[in-house]
């Protein structure tokens, strides 16, 4: 959560291309897209009257839906309204010239602004899929059932979401205390007094 919020903290909003970079941080690390989907993402799959985002997802060609929360619809708002140029592309996420962007586009803008936020990702990948294992531990740490994990993540297969896990499991090792030296009655036990 933390290093979420230092992130997106860290994005300017003023310009045309902090709005759009904003918005494409804000949904990966609150819906957990994939980049090919947030390149892909178009204006019949938000609707913010219903508050959903609906599409078919690139990797698994299946349709997939997720709520729309308010922040991250504001700011596809702002960045339409204020920040995106005139182009007829069906796409919401353009490069600067009205012309969409490219996967690895989204993806090193993701890691451009991680890095720039000084957050230290040590030997892990610093991309926009950072943001979608974060979102996945978070909804784990917060004891989201395994399945609903899997429905937001969009995985088809029931193991696809175990790496997820794996990788939340690995996080909390982190957090472990030292076991204290035994003492009473249980230290008297273990030297066979008892």
């Amino acid at each position: 959560m933390l290093f979420r919020s230092r992130l997106l903290d860290s994005i300017e909003t003023i310009t045309p291309q902090g709005k759009r970079d904003y918005t494409m941080v804000l949904i990966a690390a609150r819906l957990g897209l994939r980049v090919s989907d947030i390149s892909k993402l178009c204006f019949e799959n938000v609707d913010f009257d219903r508050s959903i985002i609906k599409f078919i997802q690139f990797k698994t060609s299946v349709p997939h839906q997720l709520p729309l929360p308010k922040e991250v619809a504001d700011s596809i708002r702002d960045y339409i309204d204020n920040g995106r140029e005139e182009s007829e592309e069906p796409y919401i996420f353009l490069d600067g010239y009205g012309q969409p962007l490219a996967n690895h586009t989204v993806s090193n803008i993701g890691a451009r602004h991680i890095k720039n936020s000084g957050i230290e990702i040590g030997e892990r990948k610093g991309g926009m899929h950072a943001l979608r294992t974060s979102f996945a531990s978070q909804l784990i740490e917060e004891k989201i059932p395994y399945d609903v994990v899997r429905y937001a993540l969009g995985h088809v297969h029931p193991n696809s979401t175990r790496h997820y896990v794996q990788f939340a499991l690995e996080s909390l090792r982190a957090c472990c205390l030292e076991v204290p030296p035994p003492s009473g009655l249980f230290k008297k036990y273990l030297e066979g007094g008892m």
